[in-house]
């Protein structure tokens, strides 16, 4: 058996993959392979290590997107060759930062960012760049005690892999907004990676 299996992980983190082959003989060995999700990287050989005594081998990976591992063991004197596998997940780390705001203020237990309503809030988001990757926005207006979606869509980031926008507020005075980003698997332009939203981000505009 082989450990992780759709455990998800925060990007750059270290799995630590466990093979358990049960009775011990001398000299077993067991091969971890990784195989990241995309066309880009290949199936590679992690490490070749002796079963202990408990009868268990394990290697650490450290993980940047969705990976299937597998841990095979060749066979033996005693033993027929086995094959075990687990995917796991990984999260991308996206960020999103509202600026342009002239102080805060609490709703209701909330905390908000207060902007003018002719000084928009500028939203930036920020994720790893990766060829047509794109991010997700989305933002909800309050209105009559509910949060109701008001609009979204994906924009592509910059070489640094960051996208920026500001919110026309102009008619919006006495509004709360509420937005959030994401890296949305398959809707994002690729499916390397599990899908990750950002906190909201509560934002009040004056009158």
């Amino acid at each position: 058996t082989l450990n992780n299996h759709l455990k998800v992980y925060d990007y750059g983190a270290t799995a630590t993959f466990t093979a358990r082959l049960g009775s011990t003989y001398k000299n077993r060995t067991v091969e971890f392979w990784a195989d990241p999700y995309g066309d880009d990287q290949g199936r590679r050989l992690l490490k070749k290590v002796v079963v202990d005594s408990r009868g268990e081998a394990t290697v650490a990976l450290k993980v940047h997107r969705n990976t299937a591992v597998q841990a095979i063991f060749t066979g033996d004197a005693l033993f027929a060759d086995r094959l075990a596998a687990s995917v796991v997940y990984v999260k991308v780390p996206v960020s999103l930062a509202a600026t342009n705001h002239y102080t805060t203020t609490k709703i209701d237990g909330v905390g908000y960012k207060v902007f003018r309503k002719n000084a928009g809030p500028i939203l930036t988001v920020t994720m790893p760049k990766h060829p047509n990757r794109t991010a997700y926005l989305a933002t909800e207006v309050f209105v009559q005690g509910k949060w109701r979606a008001q609009g979204a869509g994906y924009a592509r980031p910059d070489a640094a892999g960051r996208f920026q926008v500001r919110m026309n507020t102009t008619n919006a005075g006495g509004l709360r907004f509420r937005v959030r980003a994401a890296y949305v698997a398959g809707g994002s332009g690729d499916n390397l990676n599990a899908t990750s939203y950002t906190p909201y981000q509560y934002l009040y505009i004056s009158k």
